[in-house]
């Protein structure tokens, strides 16, 4: 009862509460010796900190309830919800909390992915697209797109860079047989989709419905998608004073960068509709980039934006803004020549890009650079 209490009070937001009803369901537990309970009060608390924001007490809290739920093979509880226990196994699983369990609890009990950010995942289909195409299908990889199929695996890079869900098929048919006539356009289409599902291994991978071409959300990890979920979560946090925290902001420019290997199919060639989402979501993410180092520097942590203009300059190198603010961020840590080294690959960028010289704001930067760069001669010499 005391638990089913602290479940109710924390589903209305009365957190504070809900822990007292825990900690004395945990007593009753402990004085029954019932195992169960004490993994049900165990798994409470992962709820209540997660929710909370809490780590550290999350994993503490889940590491002793799965352990338990592993050695005696829990996998119902008459609390048990999907939807809380994905999140959980989730959470288990990019923390490697007793991985074994989670996977089988997400098998035997058919949870669905909490979100398409979730990596670590049992995804039986995961498709990395940013900087080279790679196709993993339950858990082994297929092999790279050298020894594919070209059409089957041109569908599918064009179903992702058309956005993936409710693609219009005469879309994919123009797409990838411009020259065919409609009857057999519809045939190439049929043939290579056909292929493409032996190739993913999961018939409701690929999913129609009123003539559109869907790939299954619930089936398939796209790093594209994960990539947009985040950007779009540290975009919506820079414009909210409540989240714009420095180590928060941080934390997600990180998974964004790891999760970042390049652009979208770069080392593909020209795949339809390719060009413009790579140079959308580089765009993106280079200006996302530079706010949360513009963050950084108004904190005084000069290295830490250093580091993010850095990042910013590789993924966009004729960003000369972020040349200037990179030397202003050398200069406050007195790494002058460092600084110097910094406009001149400014310098070569430009030229070699746009063939233009940098501007006068970048200029003036440079004369200081300069003046700084001077050794202090004595009087008169």
């Amino acid at each position: 009862m005391s638990l089913a209490q602290a479940q109710a009070l924390h589903a209305v937001h009365r957190t504070d509460e809900a822990w007292a009803f825990l900690a004395q369901g945990r007593h009753i537990a402990l004085s029954m010796r019932s195992g169960i309970q004490c993994f049900q009060a165990d798994l409470c608390e992962a709820c209540f900190a997660l929710d909370d924001g809490d780590d550290e007490r999350c994993a503490s809290a889940l590491q002793s309830a799965f352990t338990v739920g592993a050695e005696h093979d829990y996998l119902n509880h008459n609390t048990f919800r999907p939807a809380l226990m994905a999140r959980l196994c989730a959470f288990a699983l990019a923390h490697g909390i007793v991985p074994e369990y989670a996977r089988q609890l997400i098998r035997q009990r058919g949870l669905k992915p909490p979100g398409l950010e979730a990596e670590c995942w049992p995804w039986p289909v995961k498709i990395y697209t940013l900087g080279r195409f790679c196709l993993v299908v339950d858990g082994a990889t297929v092999t790279e797109t050298g020894r594919l199929q070209p059409k089957p695996v041109e569908l599918l890079q064009a179903l992702i860079a058309l956005g993936g869900r409710q693609i219009a098929i005469p879309i994919l048919i123009e797409v990838l047989w411009p020259e065919a006539e409609s009857k057999g356009g519809r045939g190439a289409f049929e043939s290579s989709l056909s292929r493409l599902r032996r190739l993913l291994g999961h018939e409701d991978a690929l999913l129609i419905e009123g003539g559109r071409l869907t790939l299954n959300p619930m089936l398939c990890w796209v790093d594209v998608w994960a990539f947009e979920r985040l950007l779009g979560r540290l975009q919506a946090a820079l414009h909210d004073p409540a989240q714009a925290v420095i180590a928060g902001l941080l934390a997600q420019t990180d998974k964004l960068t790891r999760l970042y290997q390049g652009g979208f199919l770069d080392r593909e060639g020209c795949r339809p509709g390719a060009l413009s989402l790579r140079e959308r979501l580089r765009t993106r993410l280079a200006h996302a980039l530079a706010e949360v180092g513009g963050r950084l520097e108004d904190a005084g942590q000069w290295d830490a934006a250093a580091r993010l203009y850095r990042r910013v300059i590789e993924i966009e190198p004729l960003a000369e803004k972020e040349y200037r603010r990179l030397m202003t961020c050398l200069l406050q840590q007195a790494e002058t020549a460092e600084a110097m080294h910094v406009y001149f690959s400014c310098c070569e960028a430009l030229w070699v890009g746009l063939h233009t010289l940098p501007s006068k704001d970048t200029e003036a930067i440079h004369r200081s650079l300069e003046a700084m760069s001077q050794p202090n001669l004595p009087p008169g010499t």
